[in-house]
C-alpha cells in the first residue's frame, strides 16, 4: 500500500472519531502510535485494534482495484482486437464486392453484345 498504508487507517481513524482534518497533514504519519492515538484522546490499543481490523480490508480492496483495473485492460485490448478484425473484415468485403460488382458489369456488357449481335443476325422472312 505504500504511502496509503499508514495514511489511510490514521485519516479512517481520525474521521471514525470525528477529529479528521482534510487534507490530512503529513506530520501525523511521522509521529508513533502511541503519540497518534492520544491525538484522537483514544487509547493506543484501540488504535491497534483499528488497524489490525481495517488494514487487510484495505488491502483486499487495493487488491481488488487492481484486478478490476487488468480485466477492464484486458476488456479494452480485446475490443481493440475486435474492431481491427471487423474493420479487416470490412475492407475484405468491399475489395470482395467490388469484384463482384466489375463481374457483374462485365456479364451484363457481354449479354448486352450477344444481344446486339443476335439482333443484328435475325432471320429475314
Amino acid at each position: 500500500l505504500s504511502l496509503a498504508q499508514p495514511t489511510r487507517p490514521r485519516h479512517t481513524f481520525l474521521q471514525r472519531c470525528g477529529n479528521a482534518p482534510d487534507p490530512f497533514p503529513m506530520k501525523y504519519l511521522s509521529e508513533g502510535d502511541l503519540a497518534f492515538a492520544a491525538r484522537a484522546s483514544k487509547s493506543l490499543e484501540e488504535f491497534v485494534e483499528y488497524k489490525e481490523h481495517v488494514v487487510p480490508l484495505f488491502k483486499q480492496e487495493t487488491e481488488r482495484r487492481r484486478v478490476q483495473a487488468a480485466e477492464r485492460s484486458i476488456q479494452k485490448q480485446q475490443q481493440g482486437l475486435m474492431q481491427e478484425a471487423r474493420l479487416d473484415q470490412q475492407r475484405r468485403m468491399a475489395v470482395q464486392n467490388q469484384g463482384y460488382s466489375q463481374r457483374i458489369i462485365d456479364a451484363r456488357n457481354s449479354m448486352n453484345r450477344v444481344k446486339l449481335q443476335g439482333a443484328g443476325r435475325m432471320p429475314r422472312g
